[in-house]
């Protein structure tokens, strides 16, 4: 009987634990136009969010790496190694650039990953997609 107790216990500490881990991870609030240098350390990661408040095509660039840094973005969801919808993932100091469309408005989220200690600068633009399409016309 107290097997039992005792294997419910570690269950609901690791869940309370993956609950409170991720209530923690509160995204700073990025604009267009905006370019951000930071500092990330070993195994550290940095969350953004931009909000897109109209059909727009988003242009997302992590360059200035000191050193090895990845980009992941997604939308709705703090993206993740494994949940994301565009990680270029390129080895080193490379520029990493992530071209989205977003055909609604909603909330996109960036990550940076470092994989080892360095500097980095963080650019986002968003261009209104009736804009883009007027300019298209001529």
């Amino acid at each position: 009987m107290k097997q039992g107790l005792f294997i419910v216990c570690i269950v609901s500490m690791i869940l309370s634990s993956s609950i409170t881990l991720a209530a923690d991870i509160i995204p700073t609030d990025i604009y267009s136009e905006d370019t951000i240098s930071e500092e990330i350390d070993y195994q550290q990661w940095h969350f953004y969010k931009i909000d897109v408040d109209k059909p727009s095509k988003l242009t997302i660039k992590l360059r200035k790496i000191s050193d090895d840094a990845d980009l992941y973005v997604s939308r709705s969801k703090i993206p993740t190694e494994e949940k994301f919808q565009c990680a270029p993932l390129k080895n080193g100091t490379s520029i990493e650039t992530c071209r989205l469309t977003s055909h609604k408005p909603g909330i996109w989220y960036i990550g940076i990953y470092g994989k080892m200690e360095g500097d980095y600068q963080l650019g986002v633009k968003t261009v209104d997609l009736k804009m883009l399409s007027q300019i298209s016309a001529f």
